[in-house]
């Protein structure tokens, strides 16, 4: 198993190493005030629209040479998610620039169109790289995706291999999203998929509120993400259905087609998938590094306190993109 040298391995902290745990720790345990940033609103190609959150150091003069660190949150996430906070205040720290992107409908409102966004819609992101690319051309620009954020940032360096990115970094990323989504609803007594399905859900509302989306057929008649994904997603984004989605969108098998450095961290103990959906490390092209640990859960890796932080994975995206500018 190949192992980076920007990081160390990751090591559970003490009495933390179950993966439900290490799941679920940092959304109720890690205090991390939600980012303010500032705050802006695009106007999309189609009429619709983009929130984006900008580090407070992003239009300063003293920061004009950092590079750009682009996040795309993972499903139902928003500014406020622990990681997404504590990645923009780091970002400061660090000297980097940060831009968090809302997808369509994430950020309380309801977007105007009936598209919102899945692990293959690339063209929002596409947006705002290019309109950031012509602006600041010659800042290095990199990005982290998490969960299925990180299923669109592998879409879209497979689909546009030639793009302004110098690296990036993708974190449990589910690499095949039909048994991601089977292994969701069976784990931890399907919490996981009620808690997820609870986000869409309100989401979707807000549209069929707004007379945007028909409620056909009723979301109350929804209970699997498979069941929101076969009525909602896959036919609104033009798929036949949840398995053409799915089969579309899922990308282990198509990383070769990658360009450019990108990290991959990833549990095998991971709950929303399993061990066998990650591809192996030896199959990966030279370009594609992977940090694969036994421990860790989804978008977890709580460790043992390194440098005053338990939590490695940042400190492990950092150390990886240092040794790329």
């Amino acid at each position: 198993m190949e192992k980076i040298k920007t990081c160390e391995s990751f090591e559970p902290a003490q009495l933390l190493a179950n993966r439900h745990i290490q799941t679920i720790y940092p959304v109720f345990f890690r205090r991390h005030k939600a980012y303010s940033g500032i705050m802006e609103r695009w106007e999309t190609p189609d009429g619709d629209f983009l929130d984006l959150v900008l580090t407070n150091n992003f239009y300063r003069k003293e920061s004009s040479g950092f590079p750009i660190i682009f996040l795309l949150h993972g499903l139902g996430g928003d500014i406020r998610s622990q990681y997404a906070s504590a990645m923009m205040d780091l970002m400061e720290q660090k000297n980097y620039r940060g831009v968090f992107i809302h997808y369509r409908g994430c950020s309380g409102e309801a977007n105007r169109k009936p598209i919102s966004y899945n692990g293959a819609f690339i063209q929002d992101f596409e947006y705002v790289i290019k309109t950031f690319h012509k602006k600041y051309k010659s800042s290095i620009k990199l990005a982290v995706g998490y969960s299925i954020g990180g299923s669109i940032l592998l879409n879209y360096l497979i689909h546009r291999p030639k793009n302004p990115l110098r690296a990036a970094v993708g974190v449990s990323v589910p690499y095949n999203l039909s048994s991601a989504s089977r292994s969701i609803g069976k784990a931890f007594f399907g919490i996981y998929e009620r808690h997820l399905l609870r986000s869409l859900k309100k989401s979707t509302q807000r549209k069929i509120d707004a007379g945007i989306l028909p409620d056909r057929p009723s979301l109350k008649t929804i209970h699997t993400l498979w069941e929101f994904d076969d009525a909602f997603t896959a036919p609104i984004h033009g798929y036949r259905d949840a398995a053409d989605y799915y089969e579309k969108a899922s990308t282990g098998s198509r990383l070769h087609s990658i360009k450019i450095p990108l990290l991959l961290i990833h549990a095998l103990d991971d709950p929303f998938m399993l061990p066998t959906d990650a591809p192996a490390p030896e199959s990966l092209p030279k370009n594609i590094l992977s940090n694969f640990s036994p421990r860790g859960g989804h978008v977890g890796f709580v460790g043992k306190k390194s440098n005053g932080s338990r939590f490695w994975m940042e400190e492990c995206i950092f150390n990886y993109f240092h040794n790329r500018h």
